[in-house]
């Protein structure tokens, strides 16, 4: 979600200054308020409590159902979305600085082993990983 909310003011710039900061400015309040009410529904269950608890003691069975399908293709997406952005931008990394081509499904081969590795460490070498790449 964060590469996303990045790329808003970059897809809305098309409508125009105006119909943009209204748009951004709405989506803003509108996470505000979500963010609110998840925060007071949170805080009315015990520690440990997490989304799919807090939605079948407040919204039933069905609800939670329908949350966790949310969440799950919440995840599948940003996951796709960081794999083929990741993958594209490797093959052309190998492209530019190696001179040699690499097809997108590689890349993304490639992106997924390294980052994945990364992640399956634990939080130290992700920790350690962020420094590296954003210093």
């Amino acid at each position: 979600m964060g590469a996303s909310m990045l790329a808003l003011p970059l897809v809305s710039a098309g409508s125009g200054i105006l119909y943009s900061a209204i748009l951004l400015l709405a989506n803003w309040l509108i996470m505000t308020i979500t963010g609110l009410l998840i925060l007071e529904a949170t805080l009315a269950f015990k520690t440990g409590s997490n989304v799919g608890t807090i939605t079948r003691k407040l919204l039933g069975k069905n609800c939670e159902v329908f949350i966790w399908i949310a969440y799950m293709f919440l995840i599948y997406a940003t996951a796709a979305a960081y794999i083929s952005g990741g993958g594209s931008l490797l093959a052309i990394l190998f492209q530019e600085f190696f001179a040699i081509k690499i097809s997108f499904g590689v890349s993304a081969a490639i992106f997924c082993l390294v980052f994945g590795g990364i992640i399956f460490l634990g939080t130290n070498s992700v920790d350690y990983s962020m420094r590296i790449l954003l210093t």
